[in-house]
């Protein structure tokens, strides 16, 4: 969503921000973000290794993708499967509309571009990320919903070709957490460890069968918590399902997060989750997955990559800030912590009296420690 910042002096001057803007209910943080991709473009791109879709900084070539360039709606036939990449506009408004409609392959359209599953990277080495990102602190901020209304594709839900396509539900068609931390929204570091974020109706399910593993639960989701250790199983009801943030996903939300390496190894990231604009988080433990499409590079990632799902997303826009940004102004003690352990640091100590520890302020030679 592009946006103007206006000021008066006799005459009406308005200066366009770019991509330093972002937030309709939260501050920018200090500098910007490094990154912000506003959902007004959807440059389909060669279709090759470069990064050269949507703003010209995103690929579409990877296992997880069977993009076709094509957009929502139209008549359906070769070089235009159901399903896509729209972009539309609502009053000042412009977002972008994925569509992954199921499996069209059961319907008639074959790969290569059946948009089976519609996947993008954008590549965040190049913006300064390093390997170990989602260890050392980033921060990632999106505005979303799922769509009602508009144009949109019926679904071609993966084996349920017998039965014909079926019209959008009217309640919207979400996503779970798919692939080891796959999801909507992915950040994944090139050392290993990705995390997603979906937003999830309750009648999503991880297959064609509208009948089998319903979610029963609307908002957003998220890798669970299952331990301490990079794992595969952190898909949507493999964990502690505990990992939700219930809301109305048909509706516009604005999420701010921020992830880092969790400190006191209970899961391997934690992450502080702030929704339209409250700078009170709800924070959750979680177990980065084994999802990967590019290997060889930290990245951050939209749209839906599993097969046997059917799932629609608006994106007004998404982006991120390396390092832990807390939004400005978000809840702190009156005057501040005396004392804050940011979780950057590890350094063992001396296993003496001294107190050199982690930051260098703590000991672990106590009768409760070996």
């Amino acid at each position: 969503m592009k946006r103007l910042n206006c000021f008066l002096l006799g005459i009406v001057l308005c200066v366009s921000l770019g991509n330093s803007r972002a937030g309709v209910l939260f501050d920018n943080p200090p500098g910007g973000w490094d990154y912000l991709f506003q959902g007004d473009q959807r440059e389909p791109g060669a279709g090759t290794a470069e990064f050269d879709a949507l703003d010209g900084t995103w690929n579409h070539t990877n296992g997880s993708d069977e993009y076709d360039g094509s957009e929502i709606g139209g008549e359906f036939q070769a070089g235009n499967s159901p399903g896509g990449i729209s972009t539309f506009t609502e009053g000042e408004l412009n977002y972008l509309r994925i569509q992954d409609t199921g499996d069209p392959r059961d319907f008639g359209f074959a790969d290569p571009g059946s948009n089976r599953k519609i996947y993008l990277g954008h590549n965040m080495s190049d913006n300064g990320a390093s390997p170990s990102q989602l260890d050392d602190g980033v921060t990632l901020t999106f505005r979303a919903r799922i769509p009602t209304s508009g144009v949109i594709d019926p679904l071609h839900r993966d084996g349920q070709g017998a039965g014909g396509p079926l019209p959008y539900p009217a309640a919207g068609d979400g996503y779970v957490t798919s692939d080891g931390g796959k999801g909507n929204f992915v950040i994944k570091q090139s050392a290993g460890g990705a995390i997603a974020f979906s937003l999830t109706t309750a009648a999503d399910t991880p297959g064609g069968d509208p009948n089998a593993g319903v979610a029963n639960f609307s908002g957003l989701t998220m890798n669970e918590f299952a331990g301490n250790a990079i794992s595969g199983n952190v898909n949507f009801g493999q964990g502690s399902a505990t990992n939700l943030v219930a809301l109305d996903p048909t509706q516009w939300h604005e999420f701010w997060v921020v992830m880092r390496k969790d400190a006191a190894n209970i899961g391997t990231h934690e992450a502080f989750v702030y929704v339209d604009g409250s700078l009170t988080p709800t924070i959750f433990k979680m177990t980065a997955g084994t999802g990967s499409d590019y290997s060889d590079i930290t990245y951050l990632a939209i749209g839906s990559t599993a097969t046997p799902q059917n799932s629609a997303l608006d994106i007004d826009f998404v982006g991120y800030k390396l390092g832990t940004a807390f939004p400005p102004g978000y809840a702190e003690p009156v005057g501040g912590w005396d004392y804050t352990y940011n979780g950057n640091s590890a350094e063992p100590g001396a296993g003496g009296a001294e107190f050199d520890a982690l930051d260098g302020t703590w000991n672990h030679a106590n009768g409760s420690d070996e």
